[in-house]
């Protein structure tokens, strides 16, 4: 690490002196009554902003700041004149100009450094975070996908990210740097979070070149998570076939700036969030929301953790043996988790219609091969009940369950009158489609995952009639249902 520079230490000495009189002068302000009223953690929180904005008002004016950006200057950061602009970070253009990015207070704002001031951080872990900063070193990048209707017993991995509960006391330390500090700026904070922890899609990435100008924007609607995370969230919801959705990311740089998109389309203003929120694991209520949405129970750990670690697995050798398509595969998955984003706790008559949609086109994209135009409803319901039931009953009562399906989505489509593609209330169960969809296709993954050693079209073409690939499809149909909660 390298050492600050004379004018820095002098700067960050003046900063401190600042920074304990416009806290005592905070202080001040409040009558011990207010404080009493509004309770010493939230008057803590109230405040602390202010006094951030008066140190940092305070020290730009200082000498000491203006001579720092003349040091700078070589390294990038320094005063020339910019328009009607002096000071900045600058970057040295092919014709030796200087193009200024952002104003020497916006890094240091941007950078937290008034906040590490507050916090009462040595001189050199403070410059360490400039030094970082003007040499472009690496940085992690961390984004956060909120999942709603979700409890797990434990963290666990994905494909490339990991799933874990923050509590909104850890959710500050993703944010900026006077919340994520407030604890270290006022000790003996007693305070407990508001609310209770959330599960999240965490996904950690090294940055390698960056600035501090460097902006970082999560993606802004749904369609744009599912490019960046279709297969976490593939894997994750054929492991379960209750109800989740996902309702804000964020991306975050421990230390800078949190940018944060909170995503309520298809949560319409009438379906709040509260409808996905999770009673207590102890409540008599758990069990019965644990069947609707996506709850594990600790006694279901175990098969969980088999079974997602068998779906990776498989997953991993479709795609690296080519065994399934990879733009099928990638079809199929947009649509199913496109079904699963698009339901909530209540749906209009044509947001049905959408969902029922989306699970059958699921369906036609893993069951049918490109080159099939004929006999659809049959070949569907044959192949679907082949590797949904584990039994002559269950295959039965599959098929009649497609080809129900079917007609209503057929309905839909072709015979509604235009503009009213509208679909009625229990036409059909969202809940048995979604799971007869998650299970068809954890089944496809295992067959060709495992046994089998053709494509998927071969097997596909083979199944109504080769009692081998019959056999490959009630074993894998078998393992899913021992393995997860069937409906």
């Amino acid at each position: 690490m390298t050492n600050p520079p004379a004018i820095f230490v002098k700067l960050y000495g003046q900063a401190k002196v600042i920074a304990g009189q416009e806290d005592e002068r905070n202080s001040k302000r409040y009558s011990p009554e207010v404080k009493k009223i509004l309770g010493n953690e939230l008057f803590k929180r109230i405040s602390y902003e202010s006094v951030v904005q008066e140190l940092a008002a305070k020290v730009e004016v200082l000498p000491e700041f203006d001579a720092l950006e003349c040091e700078l200057l070589p390294r990038g950061l320094g005063t020339k004149s910019f328009g009607s602009v002096k000071g900045g970070v600058f970057t040295k253009a092919k014709d030796n100009t200087w193009d200024r990015i952002e104003p020497l207070q916006t890094v240091f704002q941007r950078l937290g450094l008034y906040h590490d001031l507050l916090g009462g951080v040595e001189a050199s872990a403070i410059w360490s975070r400039v030094d970082a900063a003007l040499n472009n070193k690496p940085i992690q990048v961390t984004t956060l996908l909120r999942l709603l209707g979700c409890d797990f017993p434990h963290e666990f991995d994905l494909p490339g990210c990991s799933v874990v509960p923050i509590s909104q006391e850890q959710h500050l330390h993703y944010g900026s740097r006077g919340r994520a500090l407030l604890a270290v700026s006022h000790p003996g904070s007693e305070s407990k979070p508001v609310l209770d922890e959330s599960w999240y899609i965490a996904q950690t990435k090294t940055i390698e070149s960056t600035t501090v100008a460097y902006r970082f924007r999560p993606p802004n609607s749904r369609d744009k998570i599912l490019d960046e995370f279709w297969l976490p969230l593939f894997v994750l919801a054929l492991c379960h076939s209750g109800a989740f959705n996902v309702s804000e990311i964020s991306m975050s740089i421990p230390g800078w700036d949190m940018e944060t998109v909170t995503l309520m389309d298809p949560l319409a203003d009438d379906q709040p969030l509260y409808k996905y929120l999770k009673p207590h694991k102890q409540m008599e209520e758990w069990p019965e929301w644990s069947d609707e949405f996506y709850g594990v129970r600790e006694g279901e750990w175990a098969s969980f953790e088999t079974f997602r670690n068998m779906i990776t697995s498989a997953l991993k050798q479709v795609i690296r043996g080519k065994s399934w398509n990879f733009e099928n595969l990638y079809r199929t998955s947009r649509w199913y988790l496109r079904g699963r984003m698009t339901e909530r706790p209540e749906l209009t008559d044509d947001e049905r219609s959408d969902v029922l949609l989306y699970y059958v086109t699921c369906l036609e994209n893993l069951m049918m091969r490109p080159d099939e135009r004929s006999a659809i409803t049959e070949k569907l319901k044959v192949r679907v009940a082949w590797l949904v039931g584990r039994n002559d009953r269950e295959r039965a009562a599959i098929a009649e369950v497609v080809r129900n399906v079917y007609g209503a989505r057929s309905a839909t489509v072709h015979s509604a009158p235009k503009g009213k593609k509208g679909l009625k209330r229990k036409q059909v169960d969202f809940q048995r489609l979604r799971d007869i969809c998650r299970r068809a296709i954890a089944s496809t993954l295992l067959v060709l995952g495992g046994e089998w050693k053709d494509d998927l079209d071969d097997f596909l073409e083979a199944l109504p009639i080769s009692r081998s690939a019959q056999d490959l499809a009630e074993k894998a149909a078998t393992k899913t249902g021992a393995f997860t909660r069937c409906y």
